[in-house]
């Protein structure tokens, strides 16, 4: 029972985690400017690891949920 919790304690941590990086990604770099397709990159750059960590939370709460 406690790996259970423990599990979706950390999926609900990574979700979190992923979802406050991914806004502060947006905020951080706006699309468009002057150097319209550098500032796409960052954006990219400064979402991915936000995004990785919510698809990581994500997957992890799916599979908890799935083996129970």
């Amino acid at each position: 029972m406690d790996e259970i919790l423990i599990g979706i304690a950390f999926g609900f941590v990574c979700l979190i985690i992923g979802m406050v990086l991914f806004y502060d990604g947006i905020k951080i770099s706006p699309i468009g400017g002057q150097h319209s397709i550098l500032n796409v990159g960052a954006t990219i750059i400064n979402l991915s690891p936000g995004f990785f960590l919510m698809i990581l939370g994500i997957l992890i709460l799916f599979g908890i949920i799935v083996s129970n």
